[in-house]
């Protein structure tokens, strides 16, 4: 991989819409077969779009801090499965958010996961995603796709 010519961004951003294109087709995948089928359609679609896509990006740009601080295949697996039951906690999987504390609501709402189900709950529902937990998607999206091309080493 040394001798390619590209530079770390191009060859994180390359990966990095590849796996992009292939959620977008499984979401959509996801929510256009069962509603072929009689069950119903999101509320909102244009919103929940926007939210799956939103979320899809930020996302993906942990896995890519991931793939960039880590050489070893094992070792990076390792971190992701610890991270994703972190973001899982968070995103309401054991302790739905509605019923957490105020204090730990808040810190749901503050990371990734938390932002992306608020915002898929508000598509679903019928309205439109917030726009704190589209912004705090963003936030981490831009902070981490930095922090993946600086740490980003070809060893």
């Amino acid at each position: 991989m040394r001798a390619t010519p590209a530079s770390p961004s191009a060859l994180l951003s390359a990966q990095f819409l590849l796996t992009a294109a292939v959620a977008l087709v499984a979401g959509l995948l996801i929510v256009v077969l069962p509603a072929a089928f009689g069950a119903g359609a999101p509320g909102n679609p244009l919103g929940l779009l926007l939210a799956f896509v939103v979320m899809t990006v930020c996302l993906l740009s942990i896995g890519m801090v991931i793939a960039s601080v880590f050489t070893r295949n094992k070792v990076a697996a390792a971190a992701g499965t610890v991270l994703f039951f972190v973001l899982a906690f968070l995103g309401g999987l054991w302790w739905p958010r509605r019923t957490m504390p105020g204090w730990m609501q808040t810190i749901s709402d503050l990371s990734p996961a938390g932002a992306a189900v608020g915002s898929l709950q508000d598509a679903l529902s019928g309205g439109w995603p917030g726009w704190s937990h589209l912004l705090v998607m963003l936030v981490w999206t831009v902070l981490l796709a930095l922090l993946s091309v600086r740490l980003f080493r070809w060893e």
